[in-house]
């Protein structure tokens, strides 16, 4: 008799420790992690039935995602007929619903998986794709595991709008089979806004000479990009820039009637020294952004269009002066974001613009229009989304949180910056009542950077906007190496997110460090200088140098099989190696009298110069892999200047 208890209660503690296990590793296998699961005892034994999707025959959507369904289980090994209705006596084993009174939540859906049978219950089209998303995830699992869990999941998202940016105007502009597995990367986790943000890079027909050798995106790529985009729930929001930001039109004399400032004074000056922004008390001026809206905005089927409007440098200091000393900086700013406001309403569509320039004028935003909606930017962990936020929602104008990537200006990215930055963003703009989270990837001064140093920020802002409390503490390593590295050795992520912090060992605490990037940048000068190099030392560059070699050696042991595998680890390499060689280019400078290459023995000069050379080449192979070749030229600017430096 003790020896049948003995048995049984063996038997009923395996039960527990499987039920436990099993609950354990299929929430590690869903990105975004759902509202709440329950994992059931028991599994579900798929036998090749049919789904039934109902209203699939007049309703495109639907269509798009029970065929997603049935490729994604065909992949799996299970194999699945797609049907509009259910046959007499029936029991089919996966039904696709959408009832609204069943699930209220917009984008939300129940998925109930028993011993028989699967049941997407959505509130709309977008919800059941969400769903359909979350059960081939599952079937991941069932795939690696050999169990089919049974269990029950409700799930909604935390923002409306869950986005990223992608900057196409700082030389990458990606090929379109980039972009398209971009997209997909973005749709599997629940993202539904990209936002192309355009400076040059689209081909107006009437301004060849500004776009001619950027590879720019044409009418016909767009169009396709927003069918594509349409077809996974995403809405493709053109982000064209037309008052700040707009040097690469102003550097052409044919463009210099609408700029600030016609002639510049000092040529010397940091901000002063390019023509960048337009003038704001021109009707010239708004006449020229019009004829850019009039050709861009019907290639795009979203309702919203982002003005930019950000960072105007030279507001106030030349055509516009007399207006500013009248009426004040920031009226004149809103006098003319009204007006390109204005040229999207007569487009049927919606602004949105980015609000550092009218939070430094709060008294403004009563001011605004309810048809405009604020992108509250901001980078660094510590940024004020709540003080921010509460203040748009106090004047009930829609807003947005736009954390970054903090990969820009750091050749190997800056992780811990990034997902504090992104945990920022999520928790105020959840507090104030944003209506979207907008993760912005950007691509300042030639985007030096790879690939590779925005997936982690990429992945966890897409977790954190769906769910905040349920994704706060994910397994992002985890995640990347399953669905985006595909490394079953679990090793690949952990080495990208190790090597954007490296940058903490060459100057600690550092909330937004660039110090990599500034030696290069500035290799023609003295390191005091500049904020960014002058506290570097030789034994913390000493340090940092050994650590990204450690990376590369590490990248010897991972195995990932991701199509772009290959891609992914020269971009490790590479820019693990460009960050060694500004170690020691500053090494090298710290050991003269005056802190200057100049000054640097030859033999140190001429191994850096045959390292620099070494990693160029490789970079213009990795730039191509995914990129288009215009704006390479203009990306290896700051290589090429530190490769002179050391030959002259």
């Amino acid at each position: 008799m003790k020896k049948y208890h003995i048995i049984v209660l063996l038997f009923l503690v395996n039960v527990v420790n499987t039920y436990a296990y099993n609950s354990k590793d299929v929430r590690e296998y869903l990105i975004p992690s759902p509202k709440t699961i329950e994992v059931l005892e028991g599994s579900f034994i798929p036998n090749n039935g049919r789904i039934i999707a109902y209203n699939i025959a007049t309703n495109s959507g639907i269509r798009f995602i029970a065929n997603h369904l049935q490729k994604t289980l065909s992949e799996k090994g299970m194999h699945f007929s797609i049907a509009g209705g259910v046959a007499s006596g029936e029991a089919p084993e996966i039904e696709l619903i959408i009832n609204s009174a069943i699930q209220s939540k917009s984008q939300g859906y129940s998925l109930v998986i028993n011993d028989r049978k699967i049941t997407i219950t959505a509130n709309n089209e977008a919800g059941l794709y969400y769903g359909v998303l979350t059960l081939g995830q599952i079937s991941q699992y069932s795939y690696d595991s050999g169990n089919f869990p049974q269990l029950i999941i409700s799930d909604y998202p935390d923002f409306e709008k869950r986005g990223i940016t992608l900057d196409l105007s700082r030389t990458k502009v990606p090929t379109m089979a980039s972009l398209y597995q971009y997209i997909d990367m973005f749709a599997s986790w629940k993202i539904n806004e990209i936002q192309l943000y355009t400076e040059h890079t689209f081909q107006y027909q009437n301004h060849k000479k500004v776009w001619q050798d950027a590879s720019a995106l044409s009418s016909d790529e767009i169009l396709a990009l927003d069918k594509y985009c349409s077809d996974r729930f995403i809405d493709l929001v053109p982000n064209q820039n037309g008052f700040g930001h707009m040097e690469r039109w102003l550097e052409h004399k044919e463009y210099w009637e609408i700029a600030e400032n016609e002639t510049i004074a000092d040529p010397t000056h940091h901000i002063l020294g390019i023509r960048r922004t337009i003038s704001a008390v021109d009707k010239s001026s708004v006449d020229f952004v019009e004829d850019l809206y009039d050709e861009l905005l019907p290639n795009f089927s979203s309702d919203y269009v982002n003005i930019g409007g950000d960072e105007p440098y030279e507001l106030g200091t030349g055509k516009s002066k007399k207006a500013v000393l009248e009426k004040g900086k920031g009226q004149v700013y809103l006098d003319f974001l009204l007006e390109l406001n204005n040229l999207i309403v007569k487009n049927r569509k919606q602004a949105q613009f980015w609000g550092d320039i009218i939070l430094e004028h709060p008294e403004l935003i009563k001011k605004l229009p309810q048809n405009i909606t604020c992108m509250i930017w901001g980078y660094r962990w510590n940024h004020p989304f709540d003080k921010q936020s509460a203040k748009f929602k106090k004047a009930k104008i829609p807003f947005y949180v736009c954390p970054g990537t903090s990969s820009w200006r750091s050749i190997v990215g800056r992780t811990d910056n990034a997902l504090k930055n992104q945990i920022n963003a999520a928790e105020n703009g959840i507090k104030y009542g944003a209506i979207g989270y907008l993760n912005t990837d950007w691509g300042d001064d030639g985007h030096p950077q790879h690939l590779i140093s925005s997936y982690a920020p990429y992945l966890y802002g897409a977790a954190i906007s769906w769910s905040l409390e349920n994704n706060r503490d994910i397994d992002i390593n985890g995640l990347l190496n399953k669905y985006v590295y595909q490394d079953r050795s679990k090793k690949t992520s952990q080495v990208i997110y190790d090597l954007g912090n490296v940058n903490q060992i060459v100057v600690k605490n550092d909330i937004y460090n660039a110090s990599f990037f500034a030696l290069l940048k500035y290799v023609d000068k003295p390191m005091s200088k500049y904020a960014q190099t002058k506290k570097l030392t030789i034994k913390e560059l000493s340090e940092a140098a050994e650590a990204l070699n450690k990376i590369i050696d590490r990248v010897e042991t991972c195995k990932a099989t991701a199509s772009d595998a290959e891609i992914i680890y020269r971009e490790i390499k590479n820019s693990a190696r460009l960050a060694i060689h500004s170690c020691n280019l500053g090494i090298a400078k710290l050991k003269t009298q005056d802190g200057t290459v100049k000054s640097v023995d030859a033999v140190t000069k001429y191994k850096l110069l045959v390292d620099i050379e070494a990693i160029i080449a490789e970079y213009k192979e990795i730039w191509v892999k995914r990129n288009r070749i215009g704006g390479l030229t203009d990306s290896l600017e700051h290589l090429l200047k530190v490769k002179n430096t050391y030959v002259n």
